[in-house]
């Protein structure tokens, strides 16, 4: 539900500003999660992006216009500290 607010938003903004939408400026909503099993990850059909994304981020069908973070199964390096933290305090 959320994610359709915000698009109303966008579209709305759009009008007023008479800016044109194009796909690759339309937003994404997206989903932390601290863990998720492949069986989860495959019945939702979540499908990595190795080209443009790195492990632990998985996306749905298209039209979803939806990512997954898998924070677990992120590499540990200082860029992804942040939902490490993240974890811990709110999980």
């Amino acid at each position: 539900m959320e994610l359709l607010e915000v698009h109303t938003d966008y579209l709305g903004r759009a009008n007023r500003e008479k800016t044109k939408i194009t796909e690759d400026n339309y937003p994404k909503l997206w989903i932390l999660t601290p863990t998720a099993s492949s069986k989860i990850l495959e019945n939702i059909g979540a499908k990595t992006d190795g080209d443009n994304w790195g492990e632990g981020v998985y996306l749905l069908a298209q039209f979803l216009r939806t990512g997954l973070v898998v924070i677990h199964q992120l590499p540990e390096t200082l860029d992804t500290l942040k939902c490490f933290v993240f974890v811990i305090f709110f999980a």
